[in-house]
């Protein structure tokens, strides 16, 4: 009984391929930026998939894109050093504004 060998494959090169380019997105722009702004108000994606009318694999596709996350990070560090700077100004404002007037800020 003869074996047939299998040329050996060389995992160095195969390794070193760029992994192929992402196809264009076949999704209206306007919904991409649905999508994208959802996901920013902080919505699962099923749940931007319910609101936008959009498959779920629709939405994941739209938020894996390089550019979208590049974005999508930039706008969450921008949140992370802009929220302890409006609650310092919060807790500041409420300590010069009188109590009476205060609860008024606070309710509607």
């Amino acid at each position: 009984m003869t074996l047939h060998r299998h040329p050996r494959r060389d995992s160095n090169s195969e390794a070193q391929k760029p992994p192929p380019p992402k196809p264009p997105l076949y999704t209206p722009k306007a919904k991409q930026a649905r999508i994208i702004a959802a996901s920013l108000a902080g919505k699962s994606q099923r749940q931007i998939a319910r609101e936008v009318g959009a498959d779920w694999e629709t939405v994941s596709r739209v938020l894996s894109q390089s550019e979208v996350q590049t974005l999508l990070d930039a706008y969450r560090d921008q949140y992370r050093e802009l929220v302890p700077l409006a609650l310092d100004l919060l807790r500041h404002e409420l300590s010069i504004v009188p109590r009476r007037e205060s609860t008024r800020i606070l309710t509607p």
